[in-house]
């Protein structure tokens, strides 16, 4: 509901520029909570040695580090309301898994 809202507001005030914005920042979250999620199912299912799992961990923010830097440099590129949307988008989705996380029974 609060990510429509911040879409709606955005697109109004913004235009294109913040669109832009919240699609940069919600893609990045997305990204770095699935390669979280795919990294911690990997270590619990197969139980590493300690060494492993700090390569493994390695690993991966070395992989996703060349994606990682794309969306911060498209993201800080835009003016005005983009960039606001853009920090805005990423707190958001961490604060709606958060949140989830707290209510959910699992």
């Amino acid at each position: 509901m609060a990510m429509t809202l911040l879409i709606v507001i955005g697109g109004i005030t913004g235009g294109g520029q913040a669109l832009l914005g919240i699609a940069l920042g919600v893609s990045l979250s997305v990204f770095n909570l699935y390669s979280l999620w795919r990294l911690t199912s990997s270590l619990l299912k197969f139980k590493p040695e300690p060494k492993e799992g700090v390569q493994r961990t390695l690993l991966v923010g070395i992989l996703k580090f060349p994606l990682f830097i794309v969306f911060i440099f498209f993201g800080t590129r835009l003016s005005g309301a983009g960039i606001g949307c853009f920090i805005l988008s990423i707190g958001m989705v961490y604060f709606a898994l958060i949140g989830f996380r707290s209510f959910s029974n699992a």
